[in-house]
């Protein structure tokens, strides 16, 4: 029997685990174990970090040959999850992919760094959490998610251990994690406050018979911005907010728009609220009308927040322009 029957036949089941480092010679030591040993059982692995630790794994790696035909996948995190809702749809491709019968799947994906902005970090903290509802328990996918413990803050580090079942340190054997816990529902997962825009903040009321007139005048904004060609993509982004509010949202919303950080931010708001947990996370079915505004959104903006308000529910759309 070759390694990989024998994996598939023991049955491997959806493991999601935070590995603690310290170093840089921490870290390679360990993800690189880890990849060795997929090459090793056959199992196919993706791994997705900044380009800096991809070259060096890279190199630790130059001239292995143990690989038993499983495909090994290295990916740029900024071009897989600068915006961190489209990580859990790389994920799941590559499950679906090379998972079939059974097949065990293993991932490295380190999403949250010292280096990400305040917002994209809470928004990394929240996509950790919702990994424990994107694949089904008996999926076979092994999933480690490297924190580094010199950079990374006390309170990161903490909410680490909440949203992942297992935790390792460096190369040793993982441990269940005593502070684990499962993922809460939309009301809890959504209900941390969005930080209040710093003015000049213009506001705006729209309904049903607004929704043309509101593309237009986006699209001038994100114009000004700078946004060039990516204008008319985010105009629809928002438009499809919009659309949303008016549809579910009692007939329609506000629109606020700002620049923070040199990013430009549209936030609708209405009076309904957010039930989905993973909604724009998962790709929708050509057969299905629903569930593509959220997917459209996450796939034009550089980053979207959903937030359950006790007023109602709010998204908000980042857009920076890109060198």
């Amino acid at each position: 029997m070759t390694a990989t029957a024998s994996a598939v036949k023991g049955a491997a089941r959806y493991r999601h685990e935070a590995l603690f480092y310290e170093d840089g010679r921490d870290f390679l030591a360990a993800v690189a174990a880890f990849v060795r040993h997929g090459m090793a059982t056959g199992e196919p692995t993706m791994v997705v970090l900044e380009a800096p630790k991809l070259d060096a794994l890279r190199a630790e790696l130059r001239g292995d040959s143990r690989a038993q035909g499983a495909p090994l996948v290295l990916a740029d995190m900024a071009t897989v999850g600068g915006n961190p809702a489209r990580i859990i749809p790389a994920w799941r491709r590559f499950v679906d992919e090379h998972g079939a019968g059974g097949r065990p799947v293993r991932g490295v994906g380190e999403a949250i760094s010292a280096g990400r902005p305040p917002a994209e970090l809470v928004e990394c903290q929240l996509h950790e959490v919702l990994l424990n509802v994107a694949f089904a328990p008996d999926a076979p996918f092994h999933l480690v998610c490297p924190y580094n413990t010199t950079t990374l803050s006390g309170p990161v580090l903490e909410e680490a251990r909440r949203s992942h079942a297992f935790v390792r340190f460096g190369a040793s054997c993982s441990t269940p994690s005593a502070d684990y816990r499962a993922c809460p529902t939309p009301d809890v997962l959504f209900r941390s406050p969005l930080p209040e825009p710093t003015p000049p903040v213009a506001v705006e009321r729209f309904g049903r018979s607004d929704l043309t007139e509101l593309r237009h005048r986006v699209r001038r904004t994100a114009c000004e911005a700078g946004l060039g060609e990516r204008a008319d993509d985010v105009a629809l982004a928002v438009h499809e907010a919009a659309a949303n509010s008016v549809r579910h949202g009692g007939g329609g919303g506000d629109l606020r728009t700002w620049v923070d950080d040199g990013a430009l931010v549209f936030e609708v708001s209405n009076p309904g609220r957010f039930d989905d947990v993973l909604a724009g996370r998962i790709a929708p079915k050509p057969e299905d009308p629903s569930g593509r505004g959220m997917w459209l959104m996450n796939h034009v903006c550089d980053l979207v927040q959903v937030r359950n308000t006790p007023a109602g529910a709010v998204v908000r759309l980042h857009v920076r322009a890109h060198a």
